[in-house]
């Protein structure tokens, strides 16, 4: 006997038809002959369009074999969001240190993109400029830091996309006109060159006390206390405060070099290292 529909799962009222375009269900034909299938990839079942469903039932598509599919809601948003961004060709981005958010408008776009060996962003966006953007939309679960560190270590600038509060109403101005910090933000940025370019120690730390951020992979990082040590060498007590990372704290050691500023060495350290370091250091802080 099939198992019933998920619990608390809404019903599916859109669906992708043959050709992936988004239908409501009661634009296309009834049965097996509305040709549309499960948006779950995992699933892509034959649906049929249930106009005059029984027990009072609002029109909805169900799976033909009558299975339980748990994703089939949830991949729908997803793939909304996907179309919207692709057709459109523009997102709103955060903003990133010292830049602004600002609406990315591509030239080109294409989804499911298998340019990287081993990942498929949901989105790829290529700007006016030639700049390559990596998109990545979640329903409750963010990209892991596995695939993060892929993206990084790829040097792929990738913005990840939280609709899992959006409507299908609101999807698309959400997606153009939002930006949100809590909703969006870089799993790395290596595209914004006007990020300043430090030559020296000097200068990065006489900007830090006014703004206390720096890149590093691509990803910021938020300073909680810049020193300068006896040997000249900048360190820098900090959170991680990359979009996908949790908490934690690194001791940064940054020195003047032929090339400019380079990080010597970096530890990650938990919080009681952290709150030492801070007492050891105090009387060298800088501001």
């Amino acid at each position: 006997m099939a198992k019933k529909r998920h619990e608390g799962e809404p019903l599916l009222d859109y669906a992708p038809d043959e050709n992936n375009d988004i239908q409501y269900v009661l634009n296309v034909a009834p049965g097996l002959a509305c040709n549309c299938h499960c948006p779950n990839p995992d699933c892509n079942e034959p649906l049929i369009a249930k106009h005059c469903p029984e027990h009072g039932k609002a029109p909805h598509f169900a799976h033909a074999s009558g299975k339980s599919c748990k994703g089939a809601h949830m991949s729908l948003k997803h793939l909304m969001a996907q179309q919207i961004i692709a057709s459109k060709k523009s997102v709103m981005a955060p903003g990133y240190l010292t830049i602004e958010p600002r609406r990315l408008e591509f030239v080109e776009t294409s989804t499911e993109d298998k340019r990287w060996e081993g990942l498929r962003p949901d989105v790829v966006g290529e700007t006016a400029d030639g700049k390559i953007w990596a998109i990545e939309i979640f329903y409750t679960n963010k990209v892991n830091c596995i695939k993060a560190e892929k993206i990084r270590d790829l040097d792929i600038t990738c913005l990840e996309i939280d609709i899992t509060n959006q409507t299908r109403e609101s999807m698309e101005e959400f997606l153009l006109n939002s930006s949100d910090p809590i909703c969006r933000g870089w799993i790395n940025n290596l595209n914004y060159d006007d990020i300043p370019n430090y030559n020296s120690i000097v200068e990065f730390r006489d900007d830090l006390i006014n703004y206390p951020y720096f890149i590093w992979r691509g990803t910021e990082q938020r300073v909680e206390r810049p020193v300068i040590n006896p040997n000249h060498e900048l360190w820098l007590l900090h959170h991680e405060t990359g979009y996908l990372s949790p908490l934690c704290y690194w001791l940064t050691v940054l020195i003047d070099s032929s090339d400019g500023m380079v990080i010597k060495s970096q530890e990650r350290i938990d919080s009681r290292s952290f709150n030492y370091y801070k007492k050891v250091l105090k009387h060298w802080e800088i501001g």
